[in-house]
């Protein structure tokens, strides 16, 4: 939701993946230490291992790229497209997350989270202007898209419940 400060549609998806990455980083380090399935704790690394560089990344970008001192154009749609897309995720993630069994709950809380950060990529790629902001988007749908329909596939298999996001 930081994301929905910043003026610049580039800044604002920097800020706003920033924080999402860390989420999920957050989310994998907790599967690690309590999930036993091990094709949820091979995901679980993998998220870490691809985030933490990204997290660097948009770092770096962020420390070389302040935000627009004023709102452009895109700002309000930008901030309101973030907004409905943060909503929708919250509510599925945290049904997902309550789960009694570790990796259902990880599979079931990432799964709405990483679809989250594919609307966000999405919206960035409509709006986004800077080059590095927009390839590092289309790589996060590209991967995310992947790891999404393994967790759908996976949720299934193991009797539960998918969720609608």
């Amino acid at each position: 939701m930081v994301g929905m400060n910043y003026n610049d549609p580039d800044a604002a998806f920097a800020h706003g993946m920033l924080g999402h990455h860390i989420g999920a980083v957050d989310m994998a380090e907790i599967q690690l230490k309590y999930g036993k399935d091990e094709e949820m704790l091979k995901l679980a690394q993998e998220i870490i291992d691809a985030q933490k560089a990204e997290i660097e990344q948009m770092q770096t970008w962020l420390a070389n790229n302040p935000d627009a001192a004023e709102p452009t154009t895109d700002t309000k749609a930008v901030q309101q497209a973030y907004a409905e897309g943060m909503d929708a995720m919250h509510g599925e993630m945290m049904l997902g997350i309550a789960d009694p069994d570790p990796d259902m709950a990880f599979a079931r809380g990432m799964l709405p989270h990483h679809v989250g950060a594919v609307d966000m990529a999405e919206v960035q790629l409509k709006y986004g202007k800077n080059e590095e902001m927009r390839q590092l988007a289309q790589e996060i749908i590209d991967a995310q898209k992947a790891e999404i329909e393994q967790m759908r596939n996976w949720i299934t298999a193991h009797g539960g419940t998918v969720p609608s996001a």
